[in-house]
C-alpha cells in the first residue's frame, strides 16, 4: 500500500463527518488507507461510530487518556501501512484530486507541501498559503528521524526544520484542500507567536551534519472499528 492518511481528532465531532467524506472518497485509483486517532473526546467518537459504514477503508483509534495532536500523530504511525504517509486534520476538508495530482510528485520527492484555502463557514478568509502540518512525507523520514516532540503547539514547525537538511522538498502550487477557522482549533487554542517559531527554528543547526533523531513519544490507544 502506497498512502496511509493520518488523521488526528479533537472536538471536531461538528466537523469530521465533511473531513472524512472528502478524504475517504479521493479519486486516487491506488490502494490508500485512512487513520482516524480520536484524542480520548467521547462526543467525537460517538458521531463516528454513526457513520463508519460509509468508509470502507476507515481504521479508527481512541485513546485512553488526552494526549495531544503530536503524540496521537506518533501513535497512529505505528499502526501505518503505506510507503508514505499523509498529515492531514479532522475539520479541515480535502480537494477529491489531492492524492492522484500529487502522486507523480510523491514519486519523486521526500515531501510534497501544498497550499490551503483558510474559511470560516461558507467564506475564504485571506489568500491561498503554505499549510505547514498538512503534507505527504515518505516513511523513511519517520524511521530516521522519529516524529514529533510532544509539544502542544507547533511540533510540526520543528519537525519539518528538523528533516529539511536531509530531504528533498517541493511545494505544489494548487490550493488542494481548504483549511477552517473555528474558535476551538488548536491553533485558536494555542496561537503561537511568531516570536517563538522562529526561538524553535534558530534553535536547530541551520546546517546540521548529523541527523538529530528524537524517541517518539506514543500513546496508550485501542481500535474501535
Amino acid at each position: 500500500m502506497k498512502y496511509s492518511i493520518i488523521i488526528t481528532a479533537f472536538n471536531t465531532a461538528e466537523y469530521i463527518e465533511q473531513c472524512l467524506d472528502s478524504v475517504c472518497s479521493q479519486d486516487y485509483k491506488g490502494q490508500f488507507e485512512v487513520l482516524l486517532g480520536i484524542d480520548a473526546c467521547d462526543d467525537t467518537l460517538k458521531k463516528v461510530i454513526k457513520i463508519i459504514p460509509k468508509y470502507s477503508n476507515l481504521k479508527v483509534f481512541m485513546n485512553q487518556t488526552n494526549a495531544g495532536t503530536y503524540i496521537t500523530r506518533n501513535t497512529l504511525y505505528q499502526y501505518a501501512n503505506g510507503s508514505h504517509i499523509v498529515q492531514f486534520d479532522s475539520d479541515d476538508i480535502m480537494i477529491k484530486t489531492l492524492l492522484t495530482e500529487l502522486d507523480p510528485l510523491a514519486n519523486k520527492f521526500d515531501v510534497v507541501k501544498f497550499m490551503g484555502q483558510n474559511f470560516r463557514g461558507k467564506e475564504n478568509i485571506g489568500r491561498p498559503k503554505e499549510m505547514c502540518s498538512p503534507g505527504i512525507y515518505k516513511r523513511w523520514i519517520y524511521d530516521t528521524f522519529g516524529g514529533y516532540d510532544s509539544w502542544k503547539i507547533v511540533a510540526d514547525s520543528e519537525f519539518n526544520h528538523r528533516i529539511k537538511p536531509f530531504t528533498k522538498k517541493i511545494m505544489k502550487l494548487k490550493v488542494v484542500m481548504k483549511r477552517r477557522l473555528h474558535e476551538s482549533s488548536l491553533m485558536a487554542l494555542h496561537p503561537p507567536s511568531e516570536q517563538y517559531r522562529t526561538e524553535e527554528k534558530n534553535r536547530i543547526q541551520k546546517n546540521p551534519t548529523e541527523i538529530k533523531r528524537i524517541e517518539p513519544k506514543t500513546t496508550i490507544c485501542y481500535q474501535v472499528l
